[in-house]
């Protein structure tokens, strides 16, 4: 079987993208974020994967019980994905998760703190950026890797920025 040794849980209540690679001509891979976890050769083994359930969640078996958490876009594919490919998928839709979550931020009640100009080059940005996740092509992984850093600095710099109207106020009264 296929785990990940030394890996750390991504139970943190963050979005992660999963992929597992089966080439049944060699190896069976398991990914996290982009990160080859692990590999093994499965060249030995019979058998077809068509032949039972398709469990996710848990384990084939039943004995560790069902995951606590959401499954969102599960895709199966015909064929065995190639690295390059899986890193291009998980750019795509994390830069999708991050654009969702500027659009909510800087349309919530919270952006009204910052200056007009700021929330303004923010949502310039962030349209940028859905144009971008638009009109991508595959095979464009550096552009893609890069306007996901790039924006997604830009948005913790953002949320760094000073606040506009802040101040501290203070009284030392005595009466008597």
């Amino acid at each position: 079987a296929v785990n990940a040794d030394g890996y750390q849980s991504c139970v943190d209540s963050r979005w992660h993208q999963v992929a597992f690679v089966v080439n049944r001509a060699g190896n069976a891979t398991l990914y996290v974020d982009n990160v080859a976890i692990k590999t093994v050769d499965i060249s030995a083994l019979d058998g077809t994967f068509g032949s039972g359930n398709l469990i996710f969640g848990a384990d084939g078996l039943g004995q560790y019980g069902m995951m606590k958490g959401e499954f969102d876009e599960i895709r199966i594919y015909g064929i065995a994905l190639e690295e390059s490919r899986i890193q291009e998928l998980y750019y795509i839709n994390a830069l999708n998760k991050l654009n969702n979550d500027i659009s909510v931020y800087v349309n919530s009640d919270k952006a009204s703190l910052y200056k007009a100009d700021t929330i303004a080059a923010m949502k310039a940005e962030l349209a940028e950026s859905q144009t971008f996740v638009n009109d991508y092509e595959v095979g464009g992984l550096d552009a893609i890797s890069a306007q996901y850093t790039a924006l997604e600095a830009n948005y913790n710099e953002f949320l760094n920025k000073d606040i506009k109207g802040t101040a501290a106020y203070g009284s030392d009264v005595h009466i008597s």
